[in-house]
């Protein structure tokens, strides 16, 4: 396997040092293990900084990882309503950068801070969604529509 080159353009000077990327054997999306996508690197107030490379849906993949985690300390967190999740990541993420590239654009691409802790009121999944390639689920939101529709007129 070819080692990739990481790119820390537009991410603060010391996270060059600091961003664990996170290896292929702890990603269990399949699609993590496809090149091309985002790179989304997450800066933690207390478990440092975690990156992760070739997400093809930042916003569900971020939202997913995020849930299972605080879902460890906060059984009913799913529960609880926007704003009191708010508050939670509020205290866990400090800020989280990201970037969507293609093979001409790898090197080129910089992060962009897309959620602080300190400015943010929205959860970060909603801001991430800027960094999805949308024909990944195209198909299946079409037939989840269709099945809907069948279900309705039935």
């Amino acid at each position: 396997m070819r080692k990739i080159k990481r790119i820390y353009l537009g991410l603060p000077e010391s996270f060059k040092d600091e961003v664990l990327w996170v290896a292929r054997e702890y990603r269990t999306n399949s699609l993590s293990h496809e090149p091309g996508g985002s790179d989304v690197v997450v800066e933690y107030y207390e478990d440092g900084v975690l990156g992760y490379d070739w997400i093809k849906t930042p916003s569900r993949y971020i939202s997913a990882i995020w849930t299972k985690g605080i879902s460890e300390v906060y059984t009913d967190y799913k529960e609880y309503n926007e704003d009191a999740q708010l508050e939670i990541i509020k205290e866990k993420i400090k800020r989280i950068f990201a970037r969507k590239h293609d093979d001409e654009n790898y090197e080129k691409e910089p992060f962009k801070e897309v959620w602080n802790s300190e400015t943010s009121d929205k959860l970060p999944w909603e801001l991430l969604e800027e960094f999805d390639f949308p024909d990944m689920f195209s198909n299946d939101r079409a037939i989840i529509r269709l099945l809907l529709n069948a279900k309705k007129a039935d």
